[in-house]
């Protein structure tokens, strides 16, 4: 039994068993208790009411009675038909088709994420969510659209991560996939499949990326039929079903209200027409009606955000999309997770582990040039279809409760990858992370200040204001070093530069003693050229010079302070700087960073080591003494 086979079949069991404990000991014991195992306040209450009557008018009317979605909801359609087939009227009896929901989710889950990292124990470690999350309870143990929804989006996905990473998949399980996994959003969610299809296509593009068209004739027509299937269901008028179809403008039904039919022509009268394209105007049109009767049939709550924000054209739509991610991809916010009950403060910690999970992609950034192509191409593509996922929600409604639910699936797998990314974590990666995000902070404070200096050396110094020189790197790799200029260009009658005592003016020299001249090296730092703390990069025409021990220290990044430089910095001998250099590739750490960065400080105050003796700067290193 293969590792995938097996996280099926642990998935199974633990919604099983859990879900029988959850419904028949924790929640008959809470004040939540709605009743047969279910929890208040949930639709899973009215689908359970609504199987109920199903079943009652089975035993007259027999299958007449029975229908796949009876009001639009298919939950309710397949309790009903759990309760005619056992003979027993408990949401329990609907368990065993969650577990099997479940089983796919946690198999494509984890295949997903064996395509990402290629590392069994880590993709493994990285399915955690899927049974951590207290939240996901609520998903796999009451009567809930979003297991449908998780399980054939995970489905799909596992489908497609395959296909732009390995470029192949066995054509049957293939198509097994698309139809199981279009049909599965289907079934609950009939309008999200028009948004799933612009996901897919999406992963399309990827595919074609990663695999240079270089792919078999095989998954090529694999990958068009997916896009065909999904389009046929998204807009075959077989599929329609006008009660929840979003292009009907039609509300879930825990916001119809026969008022808002009545009124429908009145609150969706506003928008005006600008775009070229009729077509994407409409789609446009459809989500500002939808977020206009959302506000219109509903209370307003303290969860709910942008309230009062509607849109009348596209170019308001387009001009909200940012604030729209924030809010699909971020809330609940800090201010929100302590403001409410027992769920709010779930919320708030799932939302805290989120955010920690997109700091920790940030490692695969780190790690970028060690990827290879197709999974550069799969995590972005996911990325991407996450935000593409969401988007619609979040620019059509804004209350936090309903985003949250409907984003799990994209925090399962921001959540999964932020576990690979942490898999990855080592002393270098932590070195570069901290790095990234230090380089990054001092360059938005510091962004004022240095746009100053940029005028007050074009001023003193003439242009260009910034130097540029080919300096060694990680390796002695070449780079292009960026400084602020601190030397004028004056030149002897023969057109040579003078000697940097010349030309090194007042303003200059007050540059140097407080080291703001290095302050654009921040920008070689998030490039990954430099570091914030390893040897000074030197000259290109020293790498020859040095022995085997002085080369040495080119094992690690150069750094816009160091060792050496908190140590005597140009007051230092040649032999001096480089054992100190050595001694620090050596010994590296982050809390030795962070210690040099605060002496590096407390030096530049000083404004000690600025130079060597009788020297501007420092003596020409011109080799070994023998």
């Amino acid at each position: 039994m293969n590792l995938t086979v097996r996280v099926g079949l642990f998935g199974f069991l633990y919604v099983l068993l859990a879900g029988l404990c959850v419904q028949m000991v924790v929640i008959p014991f809470t004040p939540l208790h709605a009743g047969n195992g279910l929890l208040t306040g949930g639709d899973w209450v009215k689908f359970h009411d609504l199987a109920m009557q199903v079943a009652k008018a089975f035993e007259q009317e027999g299958w007449r009675a029975w229908s796949l979605r009876p009001a639009g909801q298919a939950p309710a359609g397949i309790a009903a038909l759990m309760y005619i087939l056992t003979g027993v009227t408990q949401p329990w009896v609907v368990l065993p088709i969650n577990a099997l929901l479940y089983a796919i989710a946690a198999m494509s889950f984890y295949q997903i994420m064996m395509s990402v990292s290629d590392q069994p124990k880590h993709a493994l470690f990285a399915t955690a969510p899927l049974f951590l999350l207290p939240s996901l309870a609520i998903v796999w143990g009451q009567l809930h659209k979003d297991i449908w929804v998780l399980s054939g989006m995970l489905l799909l996905l596992a489908f497609w991560s395959n296909l732009i990473v390995r470029g192949r998949m066995p054509s049957v399980l293939a198509l097994l996939s698309i139809v199981a996994g279009n049909l599965m959003i289907w079934l609950v969610r009939p309008y999200s499949i028009q948004i799933f299809l612009v996901g897919q296509i999406i992963l399309c593009v990827a595919f074609f990326w990663a695999q240079s068209i270089r792919t078999v004739t095989r998954p090529l027509v694999i990958s068009l039929l997916a896009l065909a299937f999904t389009g046929y269901i998204a807009f075959g008028s077989i599929w329609h079903d006008n009660e929840i179809d979003l292009s009907k403008h039609k509300l879930p039904i825990s916001v119809t209200d026969t008022r808002i039919v009545e009124n429908s022509a009145r609150i969706c009268q506003n928008w005006t027409y600008t775009l070229p394209i009729r077509k994407i105007d409409d789609g446009l049109s459809a989500l500002s009606c939808y977020k206009k009767r959302w506000i219109d049939a509903t209370r307003a709550a303290a969860s709910d955000l942008d309230r009062d924000v509607v849109f009348n054209s596209a170019s308001e739509v387009v001009f909200y999309i940012p604030r729209a991610i924030q809010i699909g991809l971020f809330s609940p916010f800090p201010s929100m997770w302590l403001d409410g009950g027992l769920l709010r403060y779930i919320g708030g910690i799932e939302t805290g582990l989120l955010y920690v999970a997109y700091l920790m992609i940030l490692v695969f950034v780190l790690r970028w040039s060690s990827l290879k192509r197709e999974q550069k191409t799969l995590i972005c593509s996911l990325l991407i279809f996450s935000i593409f996922w969401i988007l619609p929600y979040s620019l059509t409604f804004g209350n936090v409760g309903s985003i949250y639910r409907i984003r799990m699936p994209v925090s399962i797998i921001i959540m999964g990858l932020g576990i690979l990314g942490w898999c990855n974590l080592n002393a270098k990666t932590i070195k570069r992370l901290f790095d990234v995000v230090m380089a990054t902070c001092l360059l938005i404070v510091l962004s004022l200040p240095l746009i100053a200096l940029y005028f007050l050396i074009k001023r003193n110094l003439g242009t260009p204001v910034l130097f540029e020189q080919i300096r060694p790197g990680l390796n002695g790799k070449p780079f292009k070093l960026v400084k602020f200029r601190s030397m004028t260009d004056e030149r002897d009658v023969h057109g040579n530069l003078l000697p940097d005592e010349l030309r090194l003016t007042r303003f200059g020299k007050w540059l140097r003693s407080t080291s703001l001249d290095e302050l654009p090296e921040l920008w070689n730092v998030i490039r990954g050229d430099m570091s914030l703390v390893g040897p000074r990069p030197l000259l290109m025409e020293y790498i020859p010079l040095y022995n085997h021990e002085q080369s040495r220290r080119h094992e690690v990044r150069p750094g816009i302070t160091g060792w050496a430089q908190i140590n005597g910095r140009n007051s230092l001998r040649w032999d001096e700087r480089f054992k100190l250099d050595v001694w620090y590739v050596d010994h590296a750490s982050l809390w030795l960073d962070i210690k040099i960065l605060w002496r590096t400080v407390l030096k530049v105050v000083a404004r000690e080591g600025i130079s060597a003796k009788g020297e501007a700067t420092m003596t020409k290193f011109e080799g070994n003494s023998l």
